[in-house]
């Protein structure tokens, strides 16, 4: 298969989409505890953003990096150096960033404990479910959410000359079994421990999206064009936003249809984003937001736990990703060597 070229046009929408992105994920953390009642604005305000919109970023970084990484397949000795670049660029800040959330979280928590007069130890995992600590767990996202993303994506680039080996061989079939699976993933009546397996450690989607962007890079096809593909694409906000309404009124399959209209969801906002050039020194920051902003979120819990009125979820919105952002910069100004370390070099 012929490696797909990178044109500027393409390379500056990459840029732009990452760093909207990690927007995207600050809203699916800002909800602390998620609105759990339709009758409320702050329901319909959270799924309609975040629900729609946020669930749109993690499938884009699992295809840029699927595709970036089967760009180098080709090459003699590829693996061996890419999977230890992977090392440096994930392995590190996860490992990093997870020790800093527990000593984060658990100081925050013992301290919540205090007020109240619960046991120190109160309202913090133990046994087997301790395991979050070190990241370990194999039905739960580490103690750090979003470093769920770097733990499936470590395991992708092991596997990877498998997946590109199924890729060469099936092609469209080798993804279209992916995708099926990761809707058996989350329909009604999956074990917790098999959708947890499936969705959080493994990620059988972020596989298939990993694996759509390698088979882009491995020249197996192309993004969707023409009629079909607009229509296509015009029907996937749409769809999300019934999955939204299905999941509002408790109707079985709600998150189904959202796992099977996401890709034509992300389709059309790739569509829709602009070649824009925005600077290097902010889009520079996706990597570290992406890390940052929970830390962010933590903080304004303090004060704002349980808050979910629409008004509170745009604050913190903005908010949450303002200080993960000016944490960001700050970092890469005034601390360059410790930037380079924590956030892989990026």
């Amino acid at each position: 298969m012929k490696v797909a070229a990178v044109s500027e046009a393409t390379s500056l929408k990459l840029a732009a989409f990452g760093f909207v992105g990690a927007f995207f994920v600050t809203m699916i953390h800002a909800a602390q505890p998620v609105p759990g009642d339709p009758a409320q604005a702050g329901w319909w305000f959270y799924r309609l953003t975040a629900g729609v919109f946020g669930r749109l970023a993690v499938p884009f970084y699992f295809a840029v990096a699927g595709f970036f990484l089967a760009r180098r397949a080709g090459e003699p000795g590829w693996w061996r150096r890419e999977a230890a670049k992977r090392g440096r660029t994930l392995a590190v800040p996860y490992v990093f960033w997870l020790a800093v959330w527990d000593v984060f979280a658990v100081g925050l928590t013992m301290m919540g404990n205090a007020r109240s007069g619960a046991g120190a130890w109160a309202r913090l995992p133990s046994g087997w479910d301790a395991l979050v600590f070190l990241g370990l767990h194999p039905f739960r996202e580490p103690f750090d959410i979003p470093l769920w993303f770097l733990r499936s994506l470590l395991l992708f680039v092991v596997a990877s000359p498998a997946v590109f080996a199924l890729l060469r061989r099936f092609g469209a079939g080798f993804l279209a079994a992916l995708f099926a699976v990761s809707l058996a993933a989350v329909a009604d009546g999956v074990p917790d421990w098999v959708r947890g397996l499936a969705t959080r450690f493994v990620s059988v989607q972020g596989l298939f999206y990993f694996s759509a962007g390698a088979w882009l890079a491995l020249g197996g096809g192309r993004l969707p064009k023409g009629r079909a593909a607009a229509f296509g694409a015009a029907l996937g906000i749409p769809g999300l936003v019934f999955s939204q309404w299905m999941d509002s009124r408790g109707l079985a399959g709600a998150a189904v249809v959202h796992a099977f209209f996401l890709p034509w969801a992300l389709l059309c906002a790739w569509r829709a984003m602009p070649s824009a050039r925005w600077p290097r020194w902010l889009t520079g920051c996706t990597f570290a937001v992406y890390i940052l902003h929970v830390f962010a979120i933590r903080l304004l819990d303090l004060g704002l736990y349980g808050r979910t009125d629409c008004g509170v979820l745009l604050f913190k919105y903005a908010v949450g990703f303002g200080l993960a952002l000016g944490a960001a910069l700050v970092s890469h100004r005034f601390f360059p060597r410790f930037s380079s370390f924590a956030f892989g070099g990026r």
